[in-house]
């Protein structure tokens, strides 16, 4: 008696590629290994490479991340990313941007100066030396909205406590407090 072949249908859901990694990965692996320039030198480390590709549908969850000039790998990151910003989203909400508590402690100028005068008052002639600048004060504005969200969201701040906040989230301060140049992340030294 002969036995009867399996049959496939189409419940079965064969996908000739499906155990194949994305070419998103693929791709995004080969840059990670780094490029050697003419010199010699590794001209950038798997850390600092910077991406001059301007689709995030690799990594923006929410529609509102923006790539700019000199971004690094890992200042891509939305804020869907992050399980703690994920549990302050309302039902329905699809960016923190969005979100009533970053519009008033992050985009508000009147919080902000709020912030800046208690942290002036705080800390007196440090504040001074390390955030005072009065030749461009969006620059002072963008770090207290920045701290304010990392306090929001981590409840902590400090000097080596160092967030890689969302690219929605910079890029909306950004919009509100513009400058010439912005610094990017870096690690605490």
């Amino acid at each position: 008696m002969a036995s009867a072949a399996p049959s496939i249908t189409a419940d079965d859901q064969i996908n000739p590629y499906m155990f194949e990694p994305p070419a998103s990965l693929l791709e995004s692996s080969t840059e990670d290994e780094g490029t050697t320039s003419s010199s010699g030198e590794n001209s950038h480390s798997d850390d600092e490479n910077r991406d001059s590709v301007s689709d995030q549908r690799g990594w923006c969850q929410c529609g509102h991340c923006v790539v700019w000039e000199g971004q690094k790998r890992r200042e891509k990151m939305c804020c869907r990313s992050y399980p703690e910003v994920e549990r302050k989203l309302a039902v329905g909400q699809t960016c923190i941007t969005s979100h009533e508590g970053v519009q008033d402690n992050c985009f508000s100028r009147y919080t902000i100066e709020s912030v800046v005068i208690l942290l002036k008052q705080s800390l007196k002639k440090r504040w001074k030396e390390e955030f005072e600048n009065k030749a461009e004060p969006h620059r002072t504005y963008r770090h207290v909205a920045y701290c304010n969200f990392v306090r929001w969201i981590w409840h902590t701040t400090g000097r080596k406590n160092r967030k890689i906040l969302p690219a929605c989230l910079v890029a909306a301060i950004r919009d509100r407090f513009p400058s010439q140049s912005y610094t990017g992340f870096k690690y605490a030294t």
